[in-house]
């Protein structure tokens, strides 16, 4: 949740507190009747920057974590259908695109040994 620090003081031990607590934004006290609406979309944004970033490295980890089953993947075709690397790496990401579905996925599905990845009817 956004978070919008009351700040009584401008000292530099006050500031830093807000920003070790999470604040996105802040508001000097008194409150008066500017700053409220700028200190709320600014806090809003930096919250939704910081989200939206979480999200990003969680699924880079996430694809970071997968990354054995493309190698056990590409590992399987060089050995099964011949060809090299390159040919490899293009019946991989053929697999991907004709069934929708991301390079990790792709490759388990071939490390399961999918019917539905194999060439021919």
């Amino acid at each position: 949740m956004p978070m919008i620090a009351l700040i009584g003081s401008e000292a530099p031990g006050r500031i830093e507190w807000a920003l070790d607590q999470g604040s996105n934004a802040h508001l000097l006290k008194p409150i008066g009747s500017t700053g409220a609406y700028s200190a709320l979309l600014i806090a809003a944004d930096a919250y939704a920057k910081v989200q939206a970033q979480a999200d990003d490295i969680r699924a880079l980890e996430d694809r970071l974590r997968q990354r054995p089953i493309v190698v056990r993947a590409i590992l399987h075709l060089l050995q099964n259908e011949g060809g090299g690397e390159a040919a490899a790496w293009k019946r991989l990401r053929s697999v991907s695109m004709d069934w929708g579905m991301t390079i990790e996925d792709a490759a388990e599905a071939i490390c399961r040994n999918d019917k539905h990845t194999r060439k021919g009817p």
